[in-house]
């Protein structure tokens, strides 16, 4: 017989962090722990609100999933030996192309608009 751990209500986790400006948590539902974060740019989370979509040295598995829902088109990345590569860029009202013309210079990828959407293609390393 398996138990399902059913996470507490909301209610029972008020007062368990205190948070200051700049700082972060996450809650970890599998183990019902937080961890916080000390100085993040809270400004990184807010851009989408001014339409500025913005890279901070993230991988490029996470940045191809971004797109994917910024731009509400399936994007995918053909080579897994570039899932860890990071990238770093700030675009602020840029449309697709110009934001993955970019990338072919800076990651030395090459694309393809399909059906589907796009298919990011590179040589593996980064």
């Amino acid at each position: 017989m398996s138990v399902e751990r059913i996470p507490p209500p909301a209610s029972a986790l008020v007062g368990k962090v205190t948070l200051i400006p700049n700082q972060q948590v996450a809650y970890d539902i599998a183990t019902g722990s937080f961890q916080k974060f000390d100085t993040v740019n809270t400004g990184d989370f807010i851009a989408w609100k001014d339409n500025i979509l913005k890279f901070d040295g993230v991988r490029l598995e996470e940045a191809v999933k971004t797109l994917s829902r910024w731009y509400g088109v399936a994007v995918r990345l053909q080579n897994p030996g570039m899932f860890n590569c990071e990238i770093v860029g700030e675009y602020e009202d840029t449309s697709l192309n110009a934001v993955l013309e970019n990338w072919i210079f800076v990651l030395d990828i090459r694309y393809e608009r399909t059906a589907d959407g796009v298919i990011i293609r590179g040589k593996g390393g980064c």
